[in-house]
């Protein structure tokens, strides 16, 4: 992977969103879906380039939220301004909801323990001589993301395993694009960074992989398909955009690495090593893992990240999952009679 200046990669990002929001066929109402230039983005491309999109009538329009925050995905959501939007639970959602009226309708990409991972722990490489596990962050700063996430559940419980407390690191958060910039510049000691900046990092010589992190430590999920109050309203595009999504995320099971770092390569107009979309899972029918998300709730609500804990219903909406499900059995059904 070649590593490119973070403002020209951002410039090139954004004009191949264009071309990609502009290409296809005839054009319906547009359907605003945020995108980032990240390795767990795979399958909302896949869709779009593979035409699932296109066949169901729907119009994918990505609009990148440009400071790439997670709070600034829920604020489009809720504004209105995003219609679907991959996202990540964090316990700004509990902040937000239900007042928000967006909700978690499908799986967007998940984990699983000691597979290869797309999000991971890198220390900085003058110190990984003596900063190699979570024992060794005291009076560490550690960089995350975004507070209450999983990689800052990870870290949590990393430390505890090593009879640490939060208070025993410094925590902070930065925004990606940020974050990467000034772990490279020797700001933080470790950071969570996803793939490709993550290897993109490592390949530069910048960091190494921390505490054999880049194995995910348990299994759950890593991202997941959101949509608004408005979009939700708007029920025959939902449902439409979900079919499209579900064929996409079936298809993708049997797609090799080296055809989605051509959609990838495509969509975005950055190279990403196929090697590291081996990585990508996602449930074959999107399937949102619910018990590891209100497991990860439950957890930030112990460790008082959180005041209270959202109903699975707050949370979560499968009916356009379940809709586009029972849409499926009945094409396939109907073409297994035709060719009787």
């Amino acid at each position: 992977m070649t590593a490119r200046p973070a403002s020209v990669a951002a410039l090139l990002v954004a004009a191949a969103w264009a071309r990609a929001s502009a290409a296809g066929g005839p054009r319906a109402v547009p359907v605003l879906v945020n995108a980032e230039p990240k390795a767990s983005f795979v399958l909302i491309y896949f869709a779009h380039q593979r035409g699932y999109f296109r066949d169901e009538g729907v119009d994918v329009r990505f609009a990148p939220i440009p400071s790439g925050r997670a709070e600034d995905k829920l604020n489009a959501l809720a504004n209105g301004s995003m219609d679907v939007a991959v996202t990540a639970y964090n316990t700004a959602m509990n902040k937000a909801l239900p007042a928000a009226g967006f909700k978690i309708v499908a799986d967007g990409s998940r984990r699983s323990a000691g597979k290869p991972a797309l999000n991971y722990f890198l220390v900085r490489a003058d110190l990984a001589g003596t900063v190699r596990g979570f024992a060794d962050l005291r009076g560490r700063t550690v960089a995350l993301l975004a507070p209450g996430s999983f990689p800052h559940f990870d870290l949590l419980r990393g430390l505890e395993r090593a009879g640490l407390r939060a208070e025993d690191a410094t925590i902070t958060f930065a925004p990606e694009t940020a974050l990467s910039a000034r772990f490279a510049g020797g700001a933080f000691d470790v950071a969570s960074v996803r793939e490709p900046a993550a290897g993109a990092l490592a390949a530069r010589g910048v960091g190494r992989v921390f505490a054999g992190s880049d194995a995910a430590p348990s299994s759950g999920h890593v991202t997941l398909l959101a949509y608004s109050r408005r979009f939700m309203a708007d029920k025959p595009r939902a449902e439409r955009f979900m079919l499209a999504y579900v064929r996409a995320a079936r298809d993708l099971q049997s797609a090799r690495p080296e055809e989605l770092a051509e959609v990838m390569e495509k969509s975005l107009g950055v190279r990403v090593d196929s090697a590291l979309l081996s990585r990508f899972q996602v449930d074959r029918d999107a399937g949102v893992d619910v018990p590891s998300l209100m497991a990860d709730q439950a957890f930030a609500k112990e460790r008082g990240l959180v005041a209270k804990e959202l109903a699975r219903d707050e949370l979560v909406d499968l009916s356009f999952l379940e809709k586009a499900l029972r849409t499926l059995a009945s094409r396939r059904k109907a073409a297994g009679s035709a060719s009787e």
